[in-house]
């Protein structure tokens, strides 16, 4: 080898560096191509090669322990491990990452041994490391004070975490314990980049937590210098405080100017009962308390305090250029959106050129407690409009919205579409006003708003529109999305006018809705692939759940005759096959 490097130094011939280039070019994608992959079992032995399903490690700590060249894969299979696991320095890319996954589907699960986790352990600690797939485990029984189920610390780039579920992280072993001290905190998923190198490129993909009492913490938290981040497809559920939590200005970051949450989506995620058990201080599903150019959209939260808040707790400081769009919240306790500076500027920040459009708020403010449908605090130059808000008086006062005292200058609301079945009015500034035009001429918003039944499937869980609905093209016409937009089913967001509320009704010309006698889809119910009585193509599939989060959304041009849908979470759900013919819909049953 040495003497063809130096035949090539010295340009011996055309035909041998020809050839060496090649030999170098078969060693290199020789090198990039070859992965180790280990394997972990219950039975193993760490004394084990490790490297096949005969010879596995005996736990998880010795597998990441060992996989630490660039595409190293760890097959973690099937059985409970009483672990908390620590990540080594590595070697993998962008490109070739090393994964930790279930092994062949296996359920996998790392237990935190209950009451007997250390305070502020991790069952994954993630720190200073770069480059990580994890995907398929469970994480579950971790109680003590500043736990948490996965935390990402310092400066971490290009990780994912994919199809995990965590459950049972909390501060106590008592579910419903009470607060009682700044220490009764857990965290069942932490991103906390506390680093002046800042954190980029994490995705949170199709993730599941449930059942967490978090006390002063949330369940799926992105705090400090953390410049790139998307969350999408995820669930969370039965959650003792704040859902979703997009934060800054929390002093995680030494420098105030990198100290928050920014760049980020909040996409597809379905959240609901996240409740605080301190009625003053109320969990949103979904909170960006001081982030920046966050985009949440095409999320469903229904049953948690607030639904979806952008607010900024901490004084001076700013929530600035997010965005709410596309969302349905509903039968929220109280607002279901809720935007602005609670109380600026001597107990909170502010919310700055921020955007509340295309949402369907309804059946919230259920405890009447004066909040309304929308609830708007200090904010200057907030745009809000193209969004649905339904109420029912079942719960007491008939407030619509609610736009505070002092709030500040440039907000704009327009092009919205309000009903309510009974009596009704606004609270704007301390003035109640009991119709549109009132509003209008007193305050100037809702010029182009309007009151009228927008007509859903159904008022209590189906928000799509009927075909003759009002608020179809009834947002402003002059509204463009700056990016790629979908409705709440995953379907083109601007045909012609833009439609008031989460969904954009792109009706074809002849729509069909077949009944169980005519099934296009088999078996039914079906564990992990459901396949056509006959093959498919030039259409769209979509599979969406009763209150309308699309989970699959693909267009094929070729034939296909079955589908893949191992990753569907167990549920109910309609799968419809759209082309230019019409559409068919189908309940189908994942068991």
């Amino acid at each position: 080898m040495v003497t063809s490097l130096k035949l090539f130094k010295f340009g011996y011939n055309h035909y041998t560096m020809k050839n060496l280039l090649g030999l170098i070019t078969f060693i290199f994608i020789s090198i990039l191509s070859f992965s180790q992959t280990y394997y972990v079992s219950p039975s193993g032995n760490n004394s084990n090669s490790g490297l096949s399903t005969s010879q596995p490690f005996a736990t998880i700590q010795k597998g990441v322990d060992m996989a630490v060249d660039s595409g190293a894969v760890v097959n973690i299979m099937q059985g409970t491990y009483f672990e908390h696991v620590t990540f080594p320095n590595n070697s993998a890319t962008t490109t070739n990452p090393i994964i930790i996954q279930n092994y062949l589907n296996d359920t996998v699960t790392i237990d935190g041994n209950g009451t007997a986790s250390s305070f502020g352990s991790s069952l994954f600690l993630i720190q200073d490391r770069s480059n990580l797939l994890i995907k398929g485990l469970k994480f579950e029984n971790a109680f003590n004070s500043y736990v948490s189920g996965l935390l990402i610390r310092g400066h971490c780039e290009n990780i994912t975490i994919r199809n995990c579920e965590i459950q049972d992280i909390s501060f106590s072993n008592n579910f419903n314990d009470t607060v009682s001290s700044l220490n009764n905190s857990s965290s069942p998923l932490l991103v906390y980049a506390d680093s002046l190198s800042t954190t980029r490129n994490i995705e949170i993909d199709n993730v599941k937590i449930k059942h967490c009492n978090t006390g002063w913490s949330e369940a799926l938290t992105f705090s400090g210098n953390v410049d790139g981040f998307s969350i999408h497809d995820c669930r969370l559920s039965d959650i003792r405080n704040i859902g979703v939590a997009i934060a800054g200005h929390w002093h995680a970051c030494a420098d105030s100017l990198l100290d928050q949450a920014r760049n980020g989506t909040v996409k597809r995620c379905v959240v609901n009962n996240c409740k605080n058990p301190n009625p003053n201080h109320p969990a949103s599903g979904i909170y960006i308390d001081g982030g920046r150019n966050v985009v949440i959209e095409n999320d469903t939260v229904f049953d948690c305090q607030n639904g979806i808040t952008v607010g900024c707790e901490n004084v001076g400081k700013t929530a600035s250029n997010d965005t709410v769009r596309n969302n349905v919240s509903y039968n929220n306790v109280r607002a279901g959106v809720q935007i602005g500076g609670y109380n600026y500027p001597t107990q909170s920040g502010k919310v700055v050129s921020c955007v509340v459009t295309g949402n369907t708020i309804a059946r919230n403010n259920r405890d009447s407690l004066w909040a309304g449908e929308y609830w708007i605090t200090y904010c200057d130059s907030l745009l809000f409009q193209n969004n649905i808000l339904f109420k029912v008086n079942t719960y007491g006062i008939p407030i619509m919205c609610q736009y505070d005292l002092n709030n500040g200058s440039g907000n704009k609301i327009d092009y919205n579409l309000y009903f309510n079945f009974g009596s009704y009015y606004f609270m704007f500034n301390g003035v109640n006003y009991y119709n549109l035009t009132s509003l209008n001429a007193s305050t100037g918003f809702d010029a182009n708003s309007h009151f009228l039944n927008p007509q859903f499937v159904d008022t209590a869980t189906d928000f799509h529109l009927q075909a003759s609905s009002p608020a179809i093209n009834a947002g402003n016409p002059l509204y463009s999305s700056t990016s790629l937009e979908y409705d709440i089913d995953g379907q083109n967001r601007m045909v012609g006018i833009i439609d008031c509320g989460a969904d954009e009704t792109n009706y074809p010309s002849s729509i069909v809705n077949i009944n169980d006698t005519d099934m296009v889809v088999y078996p039914n119910p079906f564990k992990n692939i459901i396949y056509f009585t006959s093959p498919i193509s030039n259409c769209t599939v979509s599979i969406r759940n009763f209150v309308g989060s699309t989970y699959y959304s693909q267009y094929f041009d070729s034939e296909v005759s079955n589908l893949d849908l191992s990753s569907l979470p167990f549920g109910v759900y309609l799968l419809t096959i759209a082309d230019k013919n019409g559409v068919t819909t189908n309940k189908i049953i994942k068991h």
